[in-house]
């Protein structure tokens, strides 16, 4: 057995770029302008953060909360990425990936599917109890 069934199995490039609901033009720009809300978000709280308090943006990568809101950026901001390559030549860029890095995109695809809940879900128990 292989690690992660790379050679049984061939990495499929082409479900990272295209939606059953969208084209790629259109996830293209859908997923633009949410990495684009997203990193204007961040720079707005860090500036009012800046403003008020020097140490509190410094502390902006030691919470989880914050981690994830940035993982979601760069998650949504390569997406489009990848989605307007596949939209203007008809190839998935990833496909042209070694198998490694396509095994890591997997995981943060993974990473970036499931820490949003756990960090929402964590942050309701936490006020409930």
């Amino acid at each position: 057995m292989k690690l992660f069934s790379i050679t049984q199995t061939p990495f499929d490039a082409v479900r990272f770029c295209t939606s059953w609901l969208l084209s790629p033009a259109l996830l293209f720009g859908f997923r633009a302008v949410i990495s684009l809300y997203i990193f204007v978000a961040i720079y707005v709280i860090l500036g009012e953060d800046q403003a008020q308090s020097a140490s509190t943006a410094r502390h902006e990568f030691s919470y989880f909360t914050n981690l994830s809101y940035w993982g979601l950026a760069f998650y949504f901001a390569f997406a489009a990425m990848h989605t307007a390559i596949y939209w203007r030549s008809g190839k998935p860029f990833l496909a042209q990936w070694p198998k490694a890095l396509q095994i890591a995109h997997s995981v943060f695809y993974s990473t970036i599917v499931v820490f949003p809940w756990l960090v929402t879900s964590m942050a309701i128990a936490s006020f409930i109890f």
